[in-house]
């Protein structure tokens, strides 16, 4: 939520925008390329629906389908840490 603040002024996305619009458009004003706003995006909408709904909330937890994305953690959060410093 650094990156949404940094760039965006707010950390919840307003009336009407979806998470994934929010996020990427965070991205796009970072100036990353459309691809790179995209993907991390999705990471994020993922990230929330898969890692955070359902593994935070105990309702499942798959290491092989869950891993990748825990893997990725550590690029995710070098890349949004760069984005905010600069």
């Amino acid at each position: 939520m650094a990156l949404t603040l940094k760039y965006m002024g707010r950390t919840v996305p307003p009336r009407g925008v979806s998470w994934r619009k929010f996020v990427m458009e965070a991205f796009l004003r970072a100036r990353v390329t459309v691809d790179e706003a995209t993907s991390w995006a999705q990471y994020f909408i993922d990230v929330r629906d898969r890692l955070h709904g359902a593994c935070f909330y105990g309702f499942m937890y798959e290491e092989d389908e869950h891993r990748q994305l825990v893997e990725r953690a550590g690029e995710y959060l070098k890349r949004v840490r760069e984005l905010v410093m600069k």
